[in-house]
């Protein structure tokens, strides 16, 4: 089980919030592992953290406290999503490319272009 499976994403918390007031929040929930705290990018005088614990049950407890308040902010406790897809191959980002050309073209056109993309594509999955 990777670190990620065992964190949090905490947004919505105030400045004033230390990285101790967020141990103290959720050493309820469990054993926290580490706290990466920073300021958010949105403008707003807020910080962001990745909230990483040592067992699974602690994450899935933190997870409960979506909406919990922190010093009078209420904070969001979301997942943190692990991105499952694979990398695009080169045959299919040739493909991308060539279907948003597609779009500005004719019927007819478009058409013969999308037979030679399945083509192009069949013919990298070979080479890959």
């Amino acid at each position: 089980m990777g670190a990620m499976d065992l964190s949090v994403q905490v947004l919505n918390i105030p400045s004033k919030t230390t990285q101790e007031d967020l141990i103290t929040f959720f050493s309820y929930c469990g054993s926290v592992d580490e706290i990466q705290l920073k300021r958010s990018n949105n403008g707003n005088q807020t910080q962001e953290a990745l909230v990483t614990f040592r067992q699974p049950y602690a994450r899935q407890t933190a997870l409960l406290l979506n909406d919990a308040t922190i010093s009078g902010n209420r904070v969001r406790v979301l997942p943190v999503e692990i991105l499952k897809t694979s990398p695009i191959s080169n045959g299919s980002l040739v493909c991308i490319i060539i279907l948003s050309i597609i779009t500005t073209m004719s019927r007819k056109d478009s058409i013969f272009l999308c037979k030679i993309t399945l083509f192009l594509n069949s013919l990298w999955m070979t080479i890959e």
